[in-house]
């Protein structure tokens, strides 16, 4: 099994697990919304183009988008009404991800 298939695979099994709005997550500040982020592996595959990887799929976004997380923890924060677990990633649904230093 490749690492991609793999990590697909994973990805398949995951929960949602919508980011707490809370002092300890004021750091993510304008980018999420009271309920538009969620926990998620994010890999970011070329910071300077913008290409990250988002639950199962690889998108282009604007590098503005791509922020450092001081939690430890993966998110992508999309645009209200849209539901991360039935709807596909992209730039256009994708408000900022919040990557983890290692991951």
């Amino acid at each position: 099994m490749s690492l991609l298939s793999g990590t697909i695979a994973f990805l398949a099994t995951l929960t949602v697990a919508w980011a707490a709005h809370t002092p300890e997550t004021a750091w993510m500040g304008p980018c999420c919304g009271e309920r538009d982020c969620v926990q998620v592996i994010i890999a970011v595959l070329d910071h300077t183009a913008g290409v990250v990887f988002v639950r199962d799929r690889q998108i282009s976004i604007h590098p503005a988008k791509i922020r450092r997380s001081e939690d430890g923890r993966t998110y992508w924060c999309i645009y209200e009404g849209v539901l991360p677990w039935s709807d596909v990633p992209s730039d256009d649904k994708t408000r900022c991800v919040f990557y983890s230093e290692g991951v």
